[in-house]
């Protein structure tokens, strides 16, 4: 029987986005505490609340926990790796303000090139029954 362990962290994405949704897809795939969802903002499937915005996830990756603490940029892939690959002291490494300098700066960066970066189809690409196109 699989193991069944309830999501602790929902990492959310821009579903319209290629590299995004390639990125997301690459920390789902290497979660191996089955405890993070992944899920692009505009899903249809995303289930209960969030706290966050549309247009406030089309502009940056979020994270929000089970107790509703919510995560955003880099702070969000950081949370994401420290769960799914089960590295407790990455969390804790973020929080040294030289690191968080330096990550914050990198994800601004990526955010900004995203679209000329390579990815793969975007997700509502790929499932337009899945996303809702209303902004």
């Amino acid at each position: 029987m699989a193991d069944q362990r309830p999501v602790r962290l929902t990492l959310l994405f821009d579903g319209y986005c290629g590299f995004c949704t390639w990125a997301a897809h690459w920390l789902a795939s290497h979660d191996r505490s089955g405890q993070l969802r992944v899920a692009p903002c505009q899903s249809n499937d995303l289930r209960g609340p969030t706290g966050v915005s549309r247009r406030d996830c089309e502009q940056a990756a979020w994270a929000v926990d089970q107790s509703g603490r919510h995560y955003r940029g880099a702070a969000a892939l950081v949370a994401g790796l420290t769960l799914g690959r089960d590295w407790p002291f990455l969390l804790s490494l973020y929080r040294l303000a030289p690191v968080r300098w330096a990550a914050d700066a990198g994800y601004r960066l990526v955010a900004r090139w995203r679209s000329r970066l390579p990815g793969v189809t975007p997700y509502c690409q790929a499932h337009p029954e899945r996303c809702d196109r209303s902004g």
